[in-house]
């Protein structure tokens, strides 16, 4: 009875403890499941995740590719100074004498583009002026010509008076900005053969014949008119449009934009110095005895 009595009290005693011991387990168990069924959730969603982004992925990829392989691109450019300096950088690079002037009609900015319109006004040969539309047209920039008009120039008979309207566009997008747009990544075009200018005049000029071979022409020389300001630019009236390769661009009262170098004259005065890294142009006017400084900044006057 004894031994009986024993062993039932140790069944007891391990029954319970199994009892215990089993409910703290299962405990444990329901909480791995309960885990385990969130880690399944989480890794479906993952899943789900992974496989719009493997599509997104596949899309930038595309459009990447298409980026570099389109022959025009759209870069994030400061505007208008981006603009001058790079019809100048035409007109050095490729070695085309025109003259022009820069005005800015309008900027729209609509979501992720700027669209800015400009009107180029100037003189020069009808194979420049052609030589300037081609490289605008051949290099990977993306610029529109939207109008043009072209008229033989009143006094010089070998050129041309140009007005072109043209639209650029600059892209807002932070990620795809370039700002600093590398020039010798253009590959050079072909240089073009000169060919017939369709406004030069057909008529032949006759040499004068003088009814006196002997006689002696006597030219007589033009009085020199004293140099006045009237026409220069008036420098407390404008305000400083760009800066660009040792040449500033300025806004006069009229909305003409005139260029400068170091040294050009304006009126009672003249441009002494270009500070190109701080967008600054300094001038020294003289008025009635007493010379002063006068600086333009990109929106400001010191």
């Amino acid at each position: 009875k004894r031994n009986s009595i024993t062993i039932a009290v140790l069944w007891i005693l391990l029954s319970v403890i199994s009892f215990f011991w089993y409910s703290r387990q299962n405990k444990e168990i329901d909480v791995v499941q309960e885990k385990h069924k969130k880690l399944a959730k989480q890794l479906d969603g993952s899943l789900e995740i992974v496989q719009a982004l493997e599509k997104v992925e596949q899309e930038h990829n595309q459009l990447r590719y298409a980026w570099e392989e389109s022959p025009k691109k759209i870069i994030g450019a400061d505007e208008p100074s981006f603009s001058l300096y790079y019809l100048n950088w035409i007109i050095q690079e490729y070695d085309i004498p025109l003259d022009f002037d820069f005005v800015l009609n309008s900027i729209n900015e609509d979501g992720d583009i700027t669209t800015f319109r400009f009107t180029l006004t100037g003189e020069g040969s009808y194979y420049n002026i052609y030589r300037l539309i081609m490289y605008l047209t051949e290099n990977p920039l993306l610029y529109q010509i939207e109008s043009y008009h072209f008229s033989r120039h009143k006094e010089k008979p070998d050129e041309l008076t140009f007005k072109l309207q043209i639209c650029g566009f600059s892209s807002n997008r932070k990620w795809e900005n370039e700002k600093n747009f590398n020039f010798e990544s253009i590959e050079p075009v072909a240089a073009t053969a000169k060919f017939y200018d369709s406004f030069k005049s057909l008529r032949r000029v006759q040499p004068k014949r003088s009814s006196n071979m002997f006689s002696k022409k006597i030219a007589k020389k033009k009085e020199k008119k004293k140099p006045v300001d009237d026409g220069l630019l008036d420098v407390e009236k404008a305000s400083l449009q760009a800066v660009a390769n040792g040449q500033v661009y300025l806004k006069d009262k009229s909305g003409k934009i005139i260029k400068l170098k170091v040294g050009d004259k304006v009126h009672l005065g003249r441009l002494e110095g270009i500070n190109s890294r701080n967008n600054e142009i300094e001038f020294k006017i003289t008025e009635e005895g007493t010379t002063k400084k006068v600086i333009l900044g990109l929106g400001y006057k010191k």
